[in-house]
């Protein structure tokens, strides 16, 4: 936080002590009352109380209270200079207090709460609007600030800003309420797509819950002259844009776990024995089910303006089976005019989140809402970004692996096979990047688990491809980690019938394992030229761990243990398997004389890693002496 204490702050002819500033704020309103000459009061009262950081935390408390006194005395002055006041004071919500259990019960921000209510209640409602739009877009939460009481700071800041705009807006009599709904929406949402990324779990459900409230609760006066059809018209259309965009920029780098969720009610199902399992559900933690309830709200929100998400929903699966234009790209898509009004028109992200939600509230209903092909084309539409870079809002990507899920679960292996080529090993590559970079293990091996089911039911030379590819070119090594493990998978466990379907009910890229070992065809067979690619691509990552200076702890290790838990189980070349253990014998010899430097806890990772890939490589020999 920029405020200091201000306990080393002396008082100088042109810095009065707190006293003497009282004493001014005090004298000076008299005479302003009198004279009506409420603008110099007003930058005598800029000079005197708007650098909190000259006074300490007693201070602070002291001059607000005379404010709060002064503006209490005289509703005329409120009105004449209240528009001055919230730029003057904004600062204390971030000066240094002491550590309080809340924030809000903080003396000073008591005080500044009150200051706030009786601005927003007898202040000048269209100048104060127009000063707490200022506030909202300027508001933001610096790095210094994301710990516990920098963000209550902001929360509170937010909080008494966000009631001096609503409160302020239902005092004006309009008979244009757009033109103030398009300024305090644009104003809120720019705030939060600011934030999002600064903000906890805690800090978003308390803004995100503001903002339900906003869309929820919104009214103006009453106008001279009733509004006409085609205002009230906008108003609905301009509410239902900020529903979508709130939804779409609160899930920017959160999710609610559709996905994981119907996963887990997956999984009990495929428990027959086990009633407890069956009834198993994926528990959110409190913060995030307070985020999930929001948008469950928004979703419900939605319809009493008359937004129709499954229509909606219906119109993005048409889009999708397009070509993407130019100007449809993220965040801006849908907008008229970018640079001046970039939240215009729903949200593409938004509509499929709000109505993901609606579907996953209503998951017993067997309603076909898409077919395995706009399956892939919706993903193909949601999940590609025009930075290739980019990845997908997590919202975006649970969204997309919950409807994987739900439309892929009784799909056939000719279901399957009859999705255009192109479009699987895109939706696949888009799955596999998404889970390299998941932030969390249990989304991405949920991730894991789609593709290998995808790829084991997907015509034979496909599959070999797009896992050889993904080893050649995947710049990912946890990927190609996966990948290896496989093509081992693959390389062992029969070929699914034609009728067979998707189910997925374990949480691992092991997840076959209802197909049977060793019975009928493999999955792939690996012919003469088949294994040459994979002895290349092993040798491959076997070299790029003895380039590393330190073996041990070399980025692509996990790939060559990969490797040689392969080697033990499939089935190569005998004289490639023999030259290929001699040189992981030589990477293991240099691992266990550099297992001697470095620091206590260095040594012991290195010496870890080496045991594993030491058992590694005694394994493969074994399988070699046998």
């Amino acid at each position: 936080m920029s405020a200091q204490s201000g306990d080393d702050s002396q008082p100088t002819a042109d810095r009065p002590s707190a006293d003497k500033a009282c004493q001014y704020i005090s004298e000076a309103a008299q005479v302003a009352i009198d004279s009506k000459d409420y603008i110099t009061y007003a930058t005598l009262l800029d000079e005197l109380i708007s650098d909190p950081d000259r006074y300490t935390s007693s201070e602070r408390q002291q001059v607000l209270n005379e404010l709060l006194k002064v503006l209490e005395s005289s509703k005329e002055m409120v009105y004449e200079i209240g528009w001055d006041i919230p730029a003057m004071i904004i600062d204390y919500f971030d000066a240094d207090y002491p550590d309080v259990a809340s924030l809000r019960n903080t003396p000073a921000i008591m005080t500044l709460m009150k200051i706030f209510s009786l601005l927003s209640k007898e202040g000048n409602p269209k100048e104060l609007f127009l000063k707490a739009i200022e506030a909202l877009t300027s508001m933001e939460i610096a790095d210094e600030d994301r710990h516990a009481k920098g963000e209550r700071a902001f929360d509170v800041k937010f909080y008494a800003v966000f009631e001096l705009m609503s409160y302020c807006l239902s005092r004006i009599p309009a008979q244009f309420p757009s033109r103030f709904l398009v300024t305090s929406t644009n104003a809120l949402l720019a705030s939060l797509a600011l934030n999002v990324d600064m903000m906890s779990l805690s800090s978003l459900s308390i803004i995100v819950r503001r903002m339900f409230t906003f869309a929820r609760d919104f009214h103006m006066a009453e106008p001279p002259k009733p509004l006409p059809d085609s205002e009230v018209s906008l108003v609905q259309r301009l509410l239902q844009s900020f529903i979508t965009w709130t939804a779409d920029i609160a899930l920017q780098r959160f999710s609610v776990f559709w996905s994981l969720r119907l996963q887990m009610e997956f999984r009990g199902h495929c428990e027959e024995q086990d009633k407890l399992k069956r009834g198993q559900k994926y528990e959110l933690d409190e913060l995030l089910a307070n985020i999930a309830e929001c948008v469950e709200r928004f979703s419900q929100l939605a319809y009493s303006y008359d937004m129709d998400l499954y229509q909606l929903f219906r119109e993005l699966v048409e889009k999708a089976k397009k070509p993407r234009l130019p100007s449809e790209g993220h965040p801006l898509n849908n907008t008229e005019d970018p640079d001046t009004d970039p939240f215009t028109g729903l949200s593409d992200d938004g509509v499929l989140l709000l109505y993901t939600q609606i579907r996953f509230d209503d998951r017993k209903c067997e309603k076909p809402d898409l077919t395995v092909d706009e399956f892939f084309k919706l993903a193909i539409r949601s999940l590609e970004r025009e930075d290739e870079d980019e990845l997908p809002p997590w919202g975006v990507q649970d969204a997309i692996t919950f409807w994987g899920l739900w439309v892929l679960k009784d799909v056939t292996v000719e279901q399957l096979q009859a999705v255009d080529k192109q479009e699987f090993t895109t939706v696949v590559q888009l799955l596999m990047t998404m889970a390299a970079n998941g932030p969390r293990a249990d989304f991405s091996k949920l991730m894991y688990s789609i593709v290998a089911r995808m790829l084991a039911m997907q015509d034979e030379k496909v599959t070999f491809d797009f896992l050889i590819d993904t080893l050649q070119y995947c710049p990912f090594v946890k990927a190609q980690d996966v990948t290896v493990k496989m093509l081992k998978d693959f390389a062992l466990r029969r070929k699914p019938s034609s009728k067979d379907t998707f189910r997925i009910c374990q949480n691992t890229v092991e997840g076959l394992k209802n197909l049977s070992v060793g019975e009928d065809k493999t999955i792939i067979n690996l012919d003469a030229g088949r294994k040459k690619q994979i002895q290349e691509l092993a040798d491959k990552a076997l070299s790029e761990v003895q380039e590393c200076d330190d073996p041990m702890f070399s980025e692509s290790l996990p790939l060559l243990l990969s490797w040689l838990n392969f080697l033990t189980v499939v089935e190569t070349d005998a004289d490639f398997v023999k030259s290929f253990i001699a040189k992981a014998k030589e990477i293991s010899a240099e691992g266990d004389d550099q297992s001697d430097d470095g620091l206590q806890d260095m040594k012991a990772e290195a010496s870890k890693r080496h045991g594993i890939l030491q058992l590694a490589i005694e394994s493969v020999e074994k399988r070699l002496s046998k």
